[in-house]
């Protein structure tokens, strides 16, 4: 909880798809504006998921319709 008075916006996440999405939009974030981000997962469970991920240029984008 001392982390919460640095500043910095915080990113957590529990699935594995997640972490690879936010990590990303975290990197562009701070590139663009400057904020730092704290990303935070539970390493144990993202790293023991049987599930794979889909790198973000294969996958269909919400925005892009």
């Amino acid at each position: 909880m001392a982390c919460r008075s640095t500043g910095w916006a915080m990113l957590g996440q529990q699935l594995r798809q997640e972490v690879h999405d936010l990590a990303l939009v975290a990197q562009i974030a701070t590139l663009k504006r400057g904020i730092p981000f704290m990303h935070f997962f539970d390493g144990f469970r993202t790293s023991h998921e049987v599930g794979k991920i889909l790198p973000s240029a294969t996958r269909p984008s919400r925005a892009g319709g």
